[in-house]
């Protein structure tokens, strides 16, 4: 059985992952549930909610339906990710499900697809793995890696695609990321490759050298590479993280179950 369960329809031919919402994560097991990376990090709220908020309160004084409008961004950045990880598949987009989006999420989300176009020419010799779900069943947690490629110096790393705010909880994202990935074995990374339809390009295992997140913005398609070097105390953040979610699952003795 492979490292890591992800509980999905299963498909012969590679195709690309069209959301990443309500993704559950297993250990290899396949029976027993872990959180993901972005459950455990959303324990952080940094002003999320703050920020939502007043947004909401933006659009009423505009006279607009602040779920309408919420619903365009969260959508164009699905899509986006989606039209970014078909171009690192080398696949043809899905256009039934393109075309289930209006068009102004589909202009955005093209827009944005432009600049990661420019950016991947400008910075990227070869993609490795794109929407890669691993599962670290040690520490109990799962997540999706976005895309493991070589830059044009043949160096092996991880990018990470937002098309939204970049949070300083973003690194403790990152660090599991490259933590998921340094510690799997090259058997382990190809059965999960080809159990959804690709092909692994890579011989030996290799470890992350670089780390960065690419900042889209689906208006411009102006690109903003934030780059990531050491992360090892994110990583022990985050795993602070992960136990306190553990430790909030766990039951608790009401106080009069103590008597």
């Amino acid at each position: 059985m492979s490292e890591n369960v992800v509980k999905k329809k299963v498909v012969k031919n590679e195709k690309a992952s069209k959301s990443k919402a309500h993704i559950r994560y297993f250990k290899s097991d396949g029976i027993t549930p872990v959180p993901g990376t972005t459950t455990i990090t959303g324990q952080l709220d940094e002003g999320k909610s703050g920020g939502m908020a007043y947004r909401a309160w933006e659009f009423g004084m505009k006279g607009l339906d602040y779920k309408v409008e919420w619903a365009k961004k969260t959508d164009s950045g699905s899509l986006c990710h989606y039209l970014v990880d078909c171009d690192n598949k080398n696949i043809q987009a899905d256009q039934d499900h393109v075309d289930e989006f209006s068009k102004v999420v589909i202009e955005k989300a093209e827009t944005g697809m432009l600049g990661w176009l420019d950016y991947k020419k400008e910075h990227i010799s070869e993609i490795i793995a794109s929407e890669l779900p691993l599962v670290d069943d040690f520490l109990g947690f799962g997540g999706m890696v976005d895309t493991i490629a070589r830059d044009k110096q043949g160096r092996l790393g991880l990018i990470d695609i937002k098309t939204g705010k970049v949070y300083e909880s973003t690194k403790y994202q990152i660090a599991p990321y490259e933590y998921l990935w340094n510690t799997r074995t090259i058997e382990q990374i190809r059965m999960i490759v080809e159990e959804r339809g690709g092909i692994l390009n890579l011989k030996v295992m290799e470890k992350i050298e670089w780390k960065t997140v690419v900042q889209i913005d689906k208006d411009t398609g102006l690109i903003t590479p934030i780059p990531y070097e050491d992360l090892s105390a994110p990583l022990e953040i985050f795993k602070h993280l992960l136990a306190i979610y553990y430790l909030k699952k766990k039951p608790s003795k009401k106080a009069w179950q103590k008597k």
